[in-house]
């Protein structure tokens, strides 16, 4: 849904039909918005003496992961860069003692613009035998 028309548009449209510059359909056509967009501006003028648009009511389920636990969260991956959706569940859980869902934290990591998927500076499996022996013989796999 677009956000609210601007107030200077607002207080011009209002203002050239108040001063009798033509009628709600015509002020309305001249300034590019809709008949009854005009006419809900007007009787919020009337009503309330401005024309100022609502204030934003906040739909839906309120979010689980606040301001708070997102910089939590934040400064946990940056404390440990390959950490875990669980590790993340369950540092969170001990700290706000709120359970979260795993598509949850997945959503909080994505607010925060982190990656789920984390590679790490040194891959474990350059430690294993048998890639260890293909290094030194000059094998790829």
């Amino acid at each position: 849904m677009p956000g609210p028309y601007s107030l200077d548009l607002r207080k011009k449209a209002v203002l050239a039909y108040e001063e009798g510059r033509g009628t709600q359909n015509e002020i309305a056509t001249q300034f590019g918005i809709g008949y009854r967009t005009l006419k809900g501006w007007l009787s919020r003028k009337r009503d309330t003496g401005d024309v100022k648009p609502k204030e934003h009511i906040h739909r839906g389920p309120l979010p689980i992961i606040e301001e708070k636990g997102l910089l939590f969260i934040e400064g946990l991956v940056q404390k440990k860069r390959d950490i875990t959706i669980l590790e993340l569940r369950q540092s969170y859980e001990k700290k706000f003692k709120i359970m979260v869902a795993q598509g949850t934290m997945w959503k909080a990591l994505k607010k925060l613009n982190l990656r789920r998927k984390k590679k790490s500076e040194y891959a474990s499996e350059q430690e294993r035998e048998d890639v260890k022996k293909n290094v030194r013989n000059g094998k790829k796999k």
